[in-house]
Formats: structure tokens, C-alpha cells, sequence
């Protein structure tokens, strides 16, 4: 059994070299951007868009895959965040709240068929009534973020955890800080980083070097190494910015080397980037409780995204037999 959704479907498939205005764009974080969706997807993404009076007021990108034969919604590679973008217009903070809520749900009604859609939202966004009212579940995830807008690096380092501070200082002390320009080697770096903790490396790095490379391009993303004095990499970072956020997307530590303390060095380094950039640094999602004693080492807020979730009859059932989500080609 698919979802089934009543609206005509007013789908675009947006081609990477196509080059569209912001405005047209609505653009809302990094991750919506279509160059980014374009890079981490290969170009196959899509989005439902609405329009009020000839002009774009939302739009919402998605991808749509096969896993073991179910058309599936989920999160593209190395994206932190989706959801609707909207553009609310002027008006009483009521008016503007109601004619979100309509936007949000035409486009929530646009969606294609599929047994299971699921899209964690960003800080900002949410729009819990639309989704509910079309039978998405909704749970959160917590961030921390620090306001280096606001917040000079002598605030951010007086209002880190003694612990945290000790471990950069001691940190400065064994290793260098640089940019990591060798994308290949990052990944083998990674790769070998969680072997070494006898881990699984679920991460599909196909699109790395592409998303890697238009970063640079355009001066949105840096991975941070850390190295001995003899040159080797003990632990690397890498961070994407725009929109107003720098986001710690992937880290990963030589634990034969380097103890967390390098982690926190590359952390910190990125926290001064972000002050000099004047962007609000976002510490990635708390994970754990291990990530939870990390992240709030430095002392920011947290931040609550939505996670979206609908599932088929069928699709939840078989989830809940196996115990698992569904992966893998179809």
C-alpha cells in the first residue's frame, strides 16, 4: 500500500548546471541549495514547489529511491538537514502563521507515492501542524550551537567546560593545524579511523570528492587536520558553511595517535573560523550520550530540530519484524 496523496504533483527533476536566482531559490540553509543537492545526489533529486500569484512562495526538495523494492524518502548523502522552505510574505504574525501552514501542507500534498518518507527539519522550522494534520510522526533531535555573530572567541573559550579547554590546550601543544586539500587521502583516513575502533564504516563516500570539490569552489567547506610533528594526520575535520551556519559535518580521529583532544583542537579552530566569518557554528546533531558530554564541552545552546516521519501500513510492519530500516539497492 503507497501513500496516497490527493494533489496533482508539480515535481521538478533540477539539473546541476542549471543556475537559479536566491530568490527564485527560496534558498533556506546550505543543504537546500541545488548545488548542493546536485553534488551529493548526482543530480537526481527532485522538489515540489508552490507559487501564489505567479511567484514562488515554497518549495521542498526530496530524493525518491528503491530499497528492497519500497520507493523510500530519506535524507540525501552528507545533507544535515531539508524540509519545506517558505516565504510567508507581510502581515499579522497570525496571518503569516496561517498562510505558512497552507503552503507547507500544499506542498506536503504534492509529494509523489512512497512507503516511507523521512526528513529531520532544521532549527527553525516547525511547521508541526501541517505535518501532523497529514499523518507524519514527529520526534526531535538536539543540537548545540554557539552565535559566533554574537559571541567572540574569548566569550566562547571562557564559557567552555574546564575539561574541554585543558584538552585543546594540551592538544596545541603535540599537534599543527592545517587545511587537508588531498580528498582521497581524507577518506582513507576516515575509513581506516573506524576500522581501527573495530567499527563498520557506513558512510558512502562516492560522492565526496564532488561535493568536496564544489565546496572549495565556492569557498563553503575546509577539512581541518591535525598532525603530528612528523607529519602525520591524527585527527581531520570537515566543516561546510552558508547561509549564515558553519556545520561540523564529519570528524574522525587516528586513536593510535590522538585522544579527543584533537577533535576539540579542529573544533575549536572552526568556532574562531566561524567568528570571523560571523556565522553561527553548529556543533552537528547529539547523537548519544557520549555526543551529548562532547558537544556541550563548548558551552553552547541547545537547538531542536523535527524529525518527519511516515511510514505505509506495510513498510512499518516489516521494519518493526526485522528490526531495522531497509538499505541497500532494491
Amino acid at each position: 500500500m503507497l501513500l496516497r496523496l490527493p494533489f496533482a504533483l508539480a515535481v521538478r527533476k533540477m539539473a546541476g548546471s542549471q543556475r537559479t536566482s536566491p530568490e527564485l531559490q527560496l534558498s533556506g540553509t546550505l543543504f537546500h541549495e541545488h548545488w548542493w543537492l546536485s553534488a551529493v545526489t548526482g543530480d537526481n533529486f527532485r522538489e515540489v514547489t508552490e507559487t501564489a500569484g505567479g511567484r514562488l512562495v515554497g518549495r521542498l526538495p526530496f530524493i525518491l529511491a528503491r530499497r528492497k523494492g519500497f520507493k523510500v524518502m530519506e535524507m540525501p548523502p552528507f545533507t544535515r538537514v531539508l524540509g519545506p522552505i517558505v516565504e510567508a510574505g507581510i502581515g499579522k504574525p497570525q496571518t503569516r502563521m496561517l498562510r505558512r501552514f497552507r503552503i507547507v501542507g500544499r506542498l506536503l500534498d504534492q509529494l509523489p507515492d512512497a512507503h516511507y518518507f523521512r526528513q529531520l527539519l532544521d532549527v527553525d522550522n516547525h511547521e508541526v501542524q501541517a505535518f501532523l494534520d497529514r499523518g507524519f510522526q514527529l520526534s526531535i533531535e538536539n543540537t548545540f550551537r554557539l552565535d559566533c555573530r554574537v559571541n567572540g572567541p574569548e566569550e566562547v573559550w571562557a564559557n567552555m567546560r574546564d575539561k574541554t579547554r585543558n584538552l585543546i590546550r594540551k592538544a596545541e601543544g603535540k599537534y599543527t593545524v592545517g587545511a587537508w586539500g588531498d580528498v582521497k587521502e581524507f577518506i582513507r583516513f576516515y575509513i581506516e579511523s573506524i576500522e581501527k575502533r573495530g567499527k563498520k564504516n557506513e558512510i558512502d563516500f562516492t560522492r565526496f570528492p564532488i561535493l568536496f570539490s564544489q565546496c572549495r569552489t565556492r569557498g563553503q567547506g575546509e577539512i581541518l587536520v591535525a598532525r603530528t610533528p612528523q607529519g602525520r594526520p591524527a585527527a581531520a575535520a570537515f566543516m561546510v558553511w552558508g547561509n549564515g551556519v558553519m556545520y561540523y559535518l564529519l570528524s574522525a580521529r587516528d586513536i593510535a595517535l590522538a585522544d579527543s583532544g584533537a577533535v576539540s583542537l579542529l573544533i575549536w579552530h572552526a568556532i574562531q573560523d566561524a567568528h570571523r566569518r560571523a556565522l553561527i557554528f553548529d556543533c552537528d546533531g547529539i547523537t548519544s550520550a557520549a555526543s551529548f558530554q562532547f558537544l556541550s564541552g563548548f558551552g553552547g545552546t541547545i537547538a531542536t530540530r523535527l524529525v518527519a516521519v511516515r511510514a505505509a501500513p506495510v513498510f512499518g510492519l516489516l521494519r518493526y519484524l526485522r528490526g531495522q530500516y531497509f538499505s541497500g539497492p532494491g
